[in-house]
């Protein structure tokens, strides 16, 4: 199975796979407090960040899992988008945008188009995502992509500074995304 994904255009993004040349861009998003505290590692510098993409780099082929793709932006990386787990025909997502590109429809359209080539790619039946039980924006997002909530994860996962946290679990079953797009 090929795991690596062409890169693409949509609007005035690129998305392709990451790099280790994208670790300064990395940690120029995930510095930001509104998604620092989301991140289960250390995100305290540009080097943590290029050993983070190695790891997600040897992750990722061990694991049989596709690329994880950066959004970029003229030429600067702006989001990203991956794959954290996949079985058989199921996998799970996550993705992040730069807090001065939210709010313009940017995830929306990439991650619609994301989730088209993954479906076709892999022959995937459903897709999960999971998100902060207080992020309306990625709720309301994930619902505009056709994902349905599918309940709450009590004490999940712990944040930065070690408390569990909740979290809200959205699958969208493909199948039925084709036929609300056709019909």
């Amino acid at each position: 199975m090929k795991l690596e994904m062409e890169k693409w255009q949509s609007g005035k993004d690129v998305v392709r796979a990451i790099t280790l040349d994208d670790a300064a861009d990395f940690y120029e998003i995930v510095k930001q407090p509104s998604l620092y505290a989301a991140l289960w590692w250390q995100a305290e510098s540009a080097e943590a960040c290029a050993r983070q993409i190695q790891v997600v780099h040897l992750s990722y082929r061990q694991k049989q899992l596709p690329q994880t793709m950066v959004i970029e932006r003229n030429e600067q990386m702006i989001g990203l988008l991956h794959v954290s787990r996949m079985e058989d025909d199921l996998i799970e997502i996550g993705y992040f945008l730069h807090p001065a590109y939210w709010r313009q429809g940017i995830m929306k359209r990439v991650l619609a188009e994301w989730l088209k080539r993954l479906s076709r790619q892999f022959s995937l039946h459903r897709i999960e995502a999971y998100c902060a039980c207080d992020n309306t924006a990625s709720i309301a997002l994930l619902k505009s992509c056709g994902f349905h909530y599918e309940g709450r994860l009590r004490e999940v996962c712990k944040d930065q500074n070690g408390a569990y946290q909740d979290m809200l679990l959205y699958a969208l079953i493909v199948s039925d995304r084709v036929k609300e797009e056709i019909g």
